[in-house]
């Protein structure tokens, strides 16, 4: 789903002053008060160098509901057309009920936004790193809007729901390593999925870099001081992994490249490439040069 931003509403038949694409992993997190009539989308978008942030204020429950049901879709990779649409729909009108229903002086309701805390303690659910990010309240209140979605749920329909949810997370697929890139004194965050890997800070896991297998040329290990050097479109870089022996995270990008390369899940497998991709810790240092189909 593409998102078009304009200076003023007198201004939406031009040209916009610019466009968001929200695709899957796109972050999207609600921030609403009905008794103070405020619904807010806030939206975190990943980016080449990071994330950007923006918000979409809406004017009525039905404006908030529709428009948080498509950014809900596009962020697990899904669209409107989706069979689910209905469903998430509901899900979200039933958080604005439960706001509704609990913004009104609820002896429950300490959060001051409106959402129902009772006995909800946080910590109980979240990191030390979520807790240093979010205040107490607004952890509560995103959990009881995921709660809202599963509470009327059948015991395997809600298991269901909650595998979705984890796979459409930012973070889901991602395996991660303590390494040191060469010319930097500390440790760093690298983060391989399967199609990309993500330089990350170590303690905020905030995104620095992204590079995409599919503009990585070669890359090549020296197995005596353990040292990945890999070279990339945009730049050439070199790391030292701190967390696990450098094999294991050779066979990760080797690995998702070779998964990469396979049209068909039950076409033969080309074995020598696997082996070429994954293997080569006992052979000389020759780079590995990937096929320019990747």
């Amino acid at each position: 789903m593409h998102v078009s931003y304009y200076k003023s509403q007198e201004d939406e038949r031009g040209a916009p002053i610019g466009k968001t694409k929200l695709d899957k992993g796109t972050e999207v997190t609600p921030d609403i008060n009905v008794s103070k009539k405020k619904f807010v989308i806030r939206i975190e978008v990943q980016t080449v160098d990071g994330s950007d942030v923006f918000e979409l204020k809406c004017d009525s429950e039905d404006q908030y509901a529709d428009w948080m049901t498509a950014c809900q879709l596009s962020s697990k990779g899904r669209t409107l057309d989706d069979p689910n649409y209905e469903a998430e729909l509901a899900s979200v009108k039933a958080f604005i009920h439960l706001q509704s229903r609990k913004g009104s002086g609820d002896a429950h309701d300490t959060s001051g936004t409106g959402a129902p805390m009772g006995d909800l303690a946080p910590t109980d659910f979240v990191s030390q790193r979520i807790l240093k990010k979010l205040k107490p309240q607004r952890i509560a209140e995103l959990i009881w809007k995921q709660h809202s979605k599963v509470n009327q749920l059948p015991l395997m329909d809600a298991k269901l729901r909650y595998i979705r949810d984890w796979e459409a997370l930012a973070d889901y697929g991602i395996s991660y390593f303590i390494v040191r890139f060469s010319g930097s004194r500390k440790q760093e965050l690298l983060g391989i999925t399967y199609n990309r890997m993500i330089r990350m800070d170590i303690n905020t896991h905030e995104h620095k870099k992204t590079w995409r297998y599919s503009a990585m040329r070669a890359w090549n290990i020296n197995w005596e001081i353990k040292e990945m050097k890999i070279e990339h479109e945009d730049e050439n870089f070199s790391f030292s992994c701190q967390s696990a022996d450098l094999k294991v995270v050779h066979e990760y990008i080797g690995g998702y490249i070779f998964l990469s390369m396979r049209e068909q899940d039950d076409e033969e497998l080309d074995v020598e490439m696997f082996l070429k991709l994954t293997g080569g810790w006992h052979e000389s240092t020759d780079p590995t040069v990937l096929p320019s189909s990747s």
